[in-house]
């Protein structure tokens, strides 16, 4: 597979992750096809998406890890996980 097709094979699954769908571009979707484009692999995409999901989504729930992890579909342990 050519690189860009595979650049935008794994943005649109990280699109589907992020939740907007995989199949409506948007926002999410740009950020995650400039996220793959500027890592050497997707794991490494994958974490800084990650990080960037849960920074936003401590932000909207003003640091309080509970909601945090109801916000992002995740347990409280799954989230203290990935915090270290």
């Amino acid at each position: 597979m050519p690189r860009r097709e595979a650049t935008l094979a794994a943005a649109w699954w990280l699109g589907v992750v992020a939740g907007t769908g995989g199949s409506r571009p948007g926002l999410s979707w740009l950020g995650a096809v400039a996220a793959v484009a500027a890592v050497a692999s997707l794991p490494a995409a994958v974490e800084g998406l990650e990080r960037r999901l849960i920074r936003d989504a401590l932000a909207r729930a003003d640091g309080v890890q509970t909601r945090d992890a109801e916000l992002l579909g995740i347990s409280e342990r799954v989230l203290r996980y990935k915090l270290r």
